[in-house]
C-alpha cells in the first residue's frame, strides 16, 4: 500500500491554524517520497506554516510537489508570493 501511495499520491497536505497536520497518510507518503531532500523541504513547509499563522489562515491545502520544487532551488530566497503560488 505504501508503495502505491507514494507513486500515485498527489502529496497534498494540510496546515490548520498554523499547525502542520503531519500524521495524515498523504503527509507521511510525501515525507517518504522526498526523504533524501527532507531538510530543505521542511524549511519551505515551516515558512508556509509561519505565513499561515501570521495571517491567521484557518485551513490551507498545500501542494507538496510545488513545495519540493521550491525546496530544490536552494540559492533562491523565498518570498511570500512565491510560497502562495
Amino acid at each position: 500500500f505504501d508503495e502505491l501511495m507514494d507513486t500515485f499520491s498527489l502529496h497534498h497536505f494540510i496546515i490548520r491554524r498554523g499547525e502542520l497536520l503531519d500524521n495524515t497518510p498523504e503527509f507521511v507518503s510525501f515525507q517518504r517520497k522526498y526523504a533524501p531532500r527532507w531538510g530543505a523541504v521542511m524549511q519551505v513547509v515551516n515558512q508556509l506554516r509561519e505565513l499561515m499563522a501570521k495571517y491567521m489562515v484557518p485551513l490551507a491545502y498545500v501542494d507538496g510537489k510545488k513545495v519540493a520544487e521550491l525546496a530544490m532551488d536552494a540559492l533562491s530566497a523565498r518570498t511570500d508570493p512565491e510560497l502562495l503560488a
